[in-house]
């Protein structure tokens, strides 16, 4: 399985202010969704890991195993940078 080249995320949403008319901008937090998205590529990443572990054998190793630890570990660097993305805009003033 492959995973998805990009991924957007929602943009922060901005609050009004107390009724003067107003608007407040506030800290962009991650929503749900950004964070399950990011949990469930995690996952698919942690299982992938999983059963390719079971069946390789360092001294034996095939091209088919090599190539999809290769693209694992290129999907674990994909979640890494959505994850500094979103963590990134919340730390932003």
């Amino acid at each position: 399985r492959a995973m998805p080249l990009t991924t957007e995320f929602a943009e922060a949403e901005s609050g009004s202010g107390s009724g003067q008319g107003h608007i407040i901008q506030s800290k962009p937090v991650p929503t749900v969704a950004e964070l399950l998205v990011l949990k469930a590529m995690q996952s698919d990443i942690n299982e992938r890991v999983g059963r390719l572990h079971q069946s390789f054998d360092p001294q034996d190793a095939t091209e088919k195993q090599l190539r999809e630890f290769k693209e694992i570990g290129e999907d674990q660097t994909e979640v890494r940078r959505l994850a500094e993305l979103v963590a990134g805009r919340a730390r932003q003033p």
